[in-house]
């Protein structure tokens, strides 16, 4: 619900579907969202480490049914209070690559803008936004299963 909301938000008409084969695969691994703790590792594997950002940009509809996973910096972050699911925090991250995700995570997070993160998701939309300095940004939905500050080596 939350996913196709945001999509809407993002300028696209009303009426995308959630992908049947997300909706199921998260059916089916609902203890994994949100993923904490020990569940952290069990969401990791089923991460497909071969999926890459250009892969679901040519057709996310193959990766539906699997977890991604990748890191990088929070470019904004919003929580909203939804009567049927509680909490829900809306993450905007961007890879190392320029790559742009939309993270939806039932939950809140202590992360804040220009954190950066490490997150466990099923792609879900491709969607995108106009950029407030003018141009397009593209855009991966995820349905996040685990967001957590990315710790720097020492």
């Amino acid at each position: 619900m939350a996913v196709l909301a945001l999509h809407k938000v993002n300028g696209f008409e009303a009426g995308a579907e959630f992908p049947p084969e997300s909706k199921a695969f998260l059916a089916k691994h609902a203890h994994l969202f949100p993923a904490t703790g020990e569940k952290v590792k069990e969401a990791q594997q089923f991460v497909d480490q071969n999926v890459q950002p250009k892969h679901m940009n040519k057709n996310i509809s193959k990766y539906h049914a699997s977890m991604i996973q990748d890191k990088g910096t929070v470019m904004s972050i919003e929580e909203e209070e939804i009567p049927e699911m509680g909490t829900v925090s809306v993450l905007h991250v961007v890879n190392d690559e320029e790559d742009s995700y939309q993270i939806v995570y039932l939950g809140a997070l202590d992360i804040y803008g220009d954190d950066t993160v490490e997150f466990v998701g099923v792609p879900t939309l491709l969607s995108g936004f106009d950029n407030v300095s003018g141009g397009y940004t593209n855009s991966i939905i995820i349905a996040g299963s685990y967001v957590g500050k990315k710790r720097a080596l020492s």
